[in-house]
C-alpha cells in the first residue's frame, strides 16, 4: 500500500458536495493516517501519488485542507478513499469531489468575478447534502390573502418590470417573492419601495436578479438543470450567507 514511504492518496476535494452520499461521520483523521519521510520541503503532489488538484500546495496545507473540507461536510476520509488502498479510484465520491472542486473554481471566477464565493461550509454546514428551503416552513411578510394567490396568467402580464419570472404563474411568483423573504431573513423593502414597487431604485433588487441568474447557472451546468440549491442552501435566513467556516483543521 505504502511506497518509498509515501502515502498513497488522492486530492479529492469535497467542494460543495451535492451529489454525496448518505455518511455523517467525524472529522477526517488524517492525522492518524501514517506518514513517511519528513515532508516540510515537499509538495503535495510529490509526497502523495494520484494527486490531481493542488499538486503545488505544501504537504502541511493539503492536509489541513483535507480537514477542513472533510469536517464541512461531516464525513470521515473513508467518504472519498479505500482504507485498504488510498490511491484507488474506485470509490466514486473521488470522482465526484474532483468534479465539484472544478466546478468551484470556474464558478468562482465566472460567476462572482473572481470574489470570494461560497465555501463548503456555506452550504452543507456539516452535512453531506446542502439543505433547501423546507417545505412548509412559515412564508414570508407578504399579505395574505391575495388577490393573485389563485392567479393563472403569467406574472409578466400583471407585473411591470419583471426581468426574471415573467413567465411563471402569478400565484408561483408570489410564492417565489415570499421564499426569497424567508431565505434572506428580509422584509419585502429590502428589495422595493412601497410607492414604487416596479422601480429598480434599490441596489438590493439589482443584485436579487444577478443572484437568481447565478443559481440558474449553477444548476444548469453542474446539476443537469436539477434545483440542488436555493437561496435558503447559502443564506439560511441571513442576509448574507456564511462564506468563512470553523477551524476544523485545528
Amino acid at each position: 500500500m505504502f511506497q518509498d514511504r509515501r502515502l498513497v492518496a488522492v486530492a479529492s476535494v469535497c467542494v460543495c458536495l451535492v451529489a454525496s452520499g448518505g455518511l455523517s461521520l467525524t472529522s477526517c483523521s488524517v492525522a492518524s493516517v501514517p506518514v513517511g519521510e519528513a515532508r516540510d520541503e515537499q509538495n503535495a503532489g510529490e509526497f502523495y501519488q494520484h494527486v490531481e488538484l493542488y499538486p503545488q500546495m505544501s504537504v502541511a496545507r493539503f492536509d489541513r485542507v483535507m480537514r477542513v473540507f472533510s469536517g464541512a461536510l461531516g464525513v470521515e476520509c473513508s467518504h472519498c478513499h479505500s482504507g485498504d488502498d488510498w490511491g484507488s479510484e474506485d470509490v466514486a465520491m473521488k470522482h465526484t469531489a474532483r468534479k465539484e472542486a472544478r466546478a468551484m473554481k470556474t464558478m468562482r471566477a465566472d460567476l462572482f468575478d473572481g470574489l470570494a464565493g461560497p465555501a463548503c461550509w456555506t452550504c452543507h454546514r456539516g452535512e453531506t447534502h446542502p439543505e433547501t428551503l423546507p417545505q412548509g416552513v412559515l412564508r414570508g411578510p407578504i399579505p395574505s390573502p391575495s388577490p393573485f394567490r389563485s392567479e393563472t396568467r403569467p406574472a409578466g402580464d400583471l407585473f411591470s418590470n419583471l426581468k426574471v419570472f415573467g413567465e411563471v404563474p402569478a400565484h408561483e411568483f408570489q410564492r417565489i417573492m415570499e421564499d426569497f423573504s424567508v431565505s434572506l431573513g428580509v422584509d419585502c423593502g429590502h428589495c422595493h419601495v412601497a410607492s414604487n414597487w416596479a422601480g429598480d431604485d434599490k441596489p438590493a433588487k439589482v443584485v436579487a436578479r444577478r443572484m437568481v441568474a447565478i443559481r440558474d447557472s449553477i444548476r444548469d451546468r453542474y446539476y443537469e438543470g436539477r434545483e440542488v440549491l436555493d437561496c435558503w442552501s447559502c443564506h439560511r435566513g441571513s442576509l448574507k450567507p456564511e462564506l468563512g467556516q470553523p477551524d476544523f483543521a485545528g
